[in-house]
Formats: C-alpha cells, structure tokens, sequence
C-alpha cells in the first residue's frame, strides 16, 4: 500500500509541474506498461477530427469513451501541444498514451487531460 501511495503522490507532483509549465510527458516508463489505471488509454491513432471548439481523436486501445472519442477541448491550456503530439503520433505511427481528467467509461467522452509518447 505504501508504494501505491508513493506512486499517487509522485503523479500528483509531476501533473502539477506539467499543469504549471506546460509540460508534455514523454516517457513510457511514467505510469508503466504493465499496470493502466482506469484513465488511461494507449494506442495507434486511427482517426482525427479537428472542429473549432475541441480535437477529437480515436485509438486503436479497447478501453474505449462514448463513440470511441477522446476529446480536447480548446479550454485545456495544453491544447496546441496535445493537438501537436497527437497528429505527430498518428502520422508516424506511434503508440499514443492518453491520460483523461476522469475514468474511461463507454457511456460519455473522455476528456484528455494530458498525452505522451514513448520512442
């Protein structure tokens, strides 16, 4: 239990670090991949819809939000360099790990709080 509430407080620091400076994870190794939390999701990108008030992506992981979406909104002050890692992810390839703002649930979308890539 103790390293569970290292690893939760640890998290709590790095989020407010990358809240305060715009910060864009990219390291596989930050949550792990043997363990997902209920707010997590990774995958290919398979698809992108970019309208003018959110980003909508969809990837290829089963633990899938209402129609498959996961949603930016351009509230979130990360917005340019999410939109940015997302398309970089979807053109080469790469594995995108998503981070929502609640748990995962196929009955309403997920709200991207934050994304990182692994090379």
């Amino acid at each position: 239990m103790e390293v569970i509430n290292k690893f939760f407080y640890r998290f709590e620091q790095i989020s407010k670090y990358a809240s305060s400076t715009n910060y864009i994870f990219t390291h596989h190794c930050l949550f792990g991949k043997d363990k997902k939390m209920a707010n997590q999701a990774t995958g290919q990108v398979t698809g992108i819809l970019a309208n003018e008030g959110t980003c909508h992506f969809v990837l290829t992981d089963p633990n899938k939000p209402k129609d498959g979406w996961f949603v930016v909104p351009l509230t979130n002050p990360n917005y340019n360099s999410i939109y940015s890692l997302v398309m970089v992810a979807a053109v080469n390839r790469y594995d995108l790990n998503v981070v929502t703002r609640k748990d995962i649930v196929n009955t309403e979308l997920a709200e991207v709080a934050h994304v990182y890539v692994g090379w």
